[in-house]
């Protein structure tokens, strides 16, 4: 069933990546950027159950990935505030 769905991420990651480059817009890179250490992190946890790394628990995870998240969405959001001061005059 997870297949029917290929076909419609496909087709919106596409467009994502052509509006993105039409718009250069940095939020798709900071997009990827997030997801990819999410995946990253709870693929260590995930690990953790067949006692490959130390331990490390969805808690764990869940606090890292949301702490990480608020933090990197807000400076980015910095940035683009002092980039557009910058510009304006």
């Amino acid at each position: 069933y997870r297949t029917v769905f290929l076909v419609v991420q496909a087709v919106v990651a596409g467009w994502a990546w052509v509006h993105a480059r039409e718009s250069r817009s940095p939020w798709l890179w900071r997009t990827i950027i997030l997801v990819g250490i999410c995946i990253t992190l709870f693929t260590i946890w995930y690990s953790e159950r067949y006692n490959w790394l130390p331990y490390f628990n969805v808690v764990h995870a869940a606090v890292v990935v949301g702490g990480f998240a608020v933090l990197f969405l807000a400076g980015s959001i910095l940035f683009d505030l002092i980039q557009s001061r910058r510009v304006s005059p």
